[in-house]
């Protein structure tokens, strides 16, 4: 009788040892692209910074996905964006970012959800072409790829091909543009679209505006003149009782506040989707530059220097070397310094 009852307690004990452990935990939930990775790490190393345990960050394939885990408690943030927030609601996504901002606060609250400041960039659709391609087709806005677009190919991913707002459809009755076909790609393998248009299986394609490959290969992307996409500004989305219960939760997400451009976070993507560095080393690296974090930053190899010629570097070949030299060289920086003789 007695070993029973001291059973009873010791297992007793290890509940309310492990509750409280669980009490000071909270769980970070992401998308799985990069960006998001990147982002969720942020908030996960800011956490633990301010003396909080974390779990994750766990991965979701689809916002409907995530949204209802944080819902039902499962995590208690993520990062995501206030004109995603709207379409998950069935609200129109606004161009203007404060006026979204305020909104998705006024929806979300009565589900017992909070947005939090955002982090400084929007993360937009957009149409790009190569910048030579650009140049041959004499387009700069999406306005003036309508009388083009019949002989182009258009490359999108599935979920661009379903959105009933802001995607293909909308978009192109919104423009009046018809594309001579539509080559689509899976949303988990978005990052062969630009393989497509840089061999040149595509004439165009949709770009997240923050993307590091944009930047990377030189694209030129279309300005949207007639405003059809909706803004996409970043910031945490989380549980209200998570941030009553834990108030040094919200204090590390807020620290990102403002801290992050678009220049910048395209730049972290790169990283992770072109180098092949991990979402965790780029998160915490970023956070040391940013000041946000002291030491425990991650030590990484000196860029790989490229020499090239002024024609080649301008020139399509320089983008097919460049994605040929980064998959040989994984989690390496790559820089192509132009020299007049190489």
């Amino acid at each position: 009788m007695f070993r029973q009852t001291l059973i009873a307690i010791l297992a007793a004990c290890l509940l309310l040892a492990g509750c409280s452990e669980d009490n000071n935990t909270v769980k970070i939930g992401t998308k799985n692209f990069g960006e998001s990775n990147i982002l969720s790490h942020m908030i996960a190393i800011l956490a633990q910074d301010q003396g909080l345990k974390v779990d994750g960050p766990v991965e979701y394939a689809t916002t409907p996905a995530i949204l209802e885990a944080l819902k039902r408690g499962d995590i208690d943030a993520y990062p995501d964006y206030n004109g995603t927030g709207l379409v998950m609601l069935g609200q129109n996504a606004m161009s203007d970012g404060d006026k979204a901002t305020a909104r998705v606060k006024e929806l979300y609250e009565p589900l017992g959800l909070t947005w939090l400041s955002r982090f400084g960039f929007a993360n937009n659709y957009g149409l790009a072409l190569r910048a030579d391609r650009a140049k041959e087709l004499g387009v700069s806005t999406m306005s003036e790829l309508i009388a083009k677009s019949g002989s182009l190919t258009l490359g999108i991913e599935d979920d661009f091909q379903t959105r009933p707002l802001d995607g293909l459809t909308p978009m192109l009755a919104r423009y009046g543009m018809s594309f001579g076909s539509v080559n689509v790609t899976k949303l988990d393998d978005r990052a062969q679209m630009y393989d497509k248009l840089i061999d040149g299986a595509v004439d165009v394609i949709e770009v997240y505006t923050t993307d590091g490959q944009i930047a990377d290969y030189g694209l030129k992307v279309l300005a949207d003149d007639l405003q059809f996409f909706p803004v996409y500004q970043a910031a945490a989305l989380a549980r209200a009782d998570t941030l009553a219960k834990h108030p040094a939760f919200g204090k590390a997400i807020n620290a990102l506040a403002g801290k992050i451009d678009a220049g910048t976070m395209q730049s972290l993507n790169g990283k992770v989707d072109i180098e092949g560095r991990s979402a965790a080393s780029v998160a915490r690296s970023a956070l040391l530059e940013l000041g946000l974090v002291k030491g425990g930053a991650v030590t990484v190899e000196d860029p790989l220097q490229v020499s090239s010629s002024a024609s080649i570097a301008a020139s399509d070949l320089s983008t097919t070397a460049l994605r040929a030299i980064r998959r040989a060289f994984t989690g390496r920086e790559v820089q192509v310094s132009t020299e007049g003789s190489p």
